[in-house]
Parts: structure tokens; C-alpha cells; sequence
């Protein structure tokens, strides 16, 4: 098995954490439970079967995905599929960095799996041949950086409500406890137009900014509890790191 990791360049990489690549994956099991971090997830596969994910409880129910998906940010874990002979290549978005690559809210991808040429349409087929035709992990993953920088480079985004928004996220992703309401008196808004900013409605992920409290709670991560105002809305905040509880 080949597996490897990429940490994009600037200025992708504040909306990227790494790109991953593995081929000829062998896995000892069949399926796979995959528990929420609060990010998304890009995945292009290199092989022709048709991958599925399964209903939870115990469910005959399933759904095949071929070729490219997205995966949105989940409030509980999703059950996949693990195949021998296995080969893929996908992009692991730093928490609100998916919405300023993908052009459209978050909020349209909570809890969902969709496949990718739904999303940014045709030209999917094409960047997954070009990824086919490369040899190696380095050369793939230079197609993939250059896709996404073009990408985010057609966005025209606002420079300074991202700057906001990713400052804010970096707050709530120290280790130490933090209000909403001493983020807000940093950026300099009210209460409403800083939750205007991070929600999904202006492209940033909100699961990545304000996890589900009661997987944090199940995870045995720091809950959430009652001790700052945003929106009318009592929090203190404090993250899990994205992948800290994936199976």
C-alpha cells in the first residue's frame, strides 16, 4: 500500500489543511464508521467499482457513489463501504475553508454526501482523467492544487470578511476555552452581523465553528456550556480538532 500527504501552498492553504492519496489499500474489515469533525471532505476515486454508504441501525439500505463526491459536515457518523484494491485522492478542508472552493452555503451539504459533478458539473470527469493519466502521488497532487487554486482564484471573495471569519475559527481551535462573546469584541461587530458572518448562509461551515454538543459530549470532548451571547444564543465554545475522533 502507498499512502501519501500534501500541504498546499499559500494561498490554498488557508482553506486546505492537506490533500491525501493512498493506492492499493488492503483493508482487514469491510466497513468503516466514520465519526464527525466538523470539516469536509473532497474524495476522487481512482477505480471503476462504485462505493457505498450504508444507512445506519443495522439497515439493508445503501447508496452508491461513483467516480467524485463531496462529504458536508456531519452531525453523526456515516458507514462506509472499505474495499480491497482500494485507490483514492481527496482534499481535507480546514474548518470554513470548503464553502470559499465549493461557491455555494455550507448549510447545503449538512449531513449529505453528494457527488461531485453535481457540484462543480462536467469538468470533474476531466480533472479525474487528468489524475488517472498522472504517475505518482507528487504529480496528482500538483493537478489537484492547481484545480482548487483556479478554482478559489474565480471566487472574487471578500479578503477582509475571510480574514474575519478565519481569525475567529482559529480562536475557537486553541486549546484553551473561548467566548463568543471576547471573539466578538476582537473582530469589532454586534452579535448579529458576527453571526451573519460565520453562518452558512455567507459560505463558512457553522458545524466547524459550533460542534454538535451532544456527539462532543458522547466523544468525551469539551461540551459546550451557557456562558457567552451570539444571536441571542448562550455559548462558550470549545472545538474538537478536526479528525480527532475519526475511525
Amino acid at each position: 500500500m502507498i499512502f501519501r500527504q500534501h500541504v498546499p501552498e499559500e494561498p490554498l492553504a488557508r482553506y486546505v489543511d492537506w490533500f491525501w492519496f493512498f493506492e492499493d489499500m488492503y483493508p482487514p474489515h469491510r466497513r468503516e464508521h466514520v465519526l464527525p469533525d466538523g470539516t469536509f471532505e473532497l474524495v476522487i476515486d481512482l477505480r471503476e467499482e462504485p462505493r457505498r454508504m450504508f444507512d445506519r441501525g443495522g439497515s439493508n439500505g445503501e447508496t452508491l457513489f461513483r467516480e467524485a463526491w463531496m462529504s458536508g459536515a456531519h452531525s453523526q457518523y456515516i458507514v462506509i463501504d472499505a474495499l480491497p484494491g482500494s485507490s483514492m485522492i481527496g482534499v481535507h478542508f480546514r474548518p470554513g475553508g470548503a464553502a470559499a472552493i465549493r461557491g455555494f452555503p455550507a448549510d447545503e451539504l449538512r449531513d449529505q454526501v453528494v457527488a461531485l459533478d453535481a457540484i462543480w458539473g462536467g469538468t470533474v470527469a476531466k480533472l479525474r482523467e487528468r489524475l488517472l493519466q498522472a504517475r505518482g502521488a507528487r504529480a496528482k497532487f500538483a493537478i489537484l492544487e492547481r484545480s482548487l487554486s483556479d478554482r478559489l482564484t474565480g471566487r472574487n471573495l471578500d479578503e477582509a470578511q475571510q480574514r474575519r471569519v478565519f481569525w475567529a475559527r482559529d480562536q475557537f481551535l486553541t486549546t484553551d476555552p473561548v467566548r463568543i462573546s471576547d471573539v466578538v469584541n476582537q473582530v469589532g461587530n454586534q452579535s448579529q452581523t458576527f453571526y451573519r458572518t460565520i453562518s452558512p448562509s455567507r459560505g463558512a461551515d457553522t458545524e466547524a465553528v459550533l460542534p454538535n454538543p451532544a456527539f462532543s459530549a458522547r466523544a468525551g470532548a469539551d461540551c459546550c456550556a451557557s456562558t457567552g451571547r451570539m444571536g441571542g444564543i448562550g455559548l462558550r465554545v470549545r472545538l474538537f480538532r478536526p479528525g480527532a475522533f475519526r475511525s
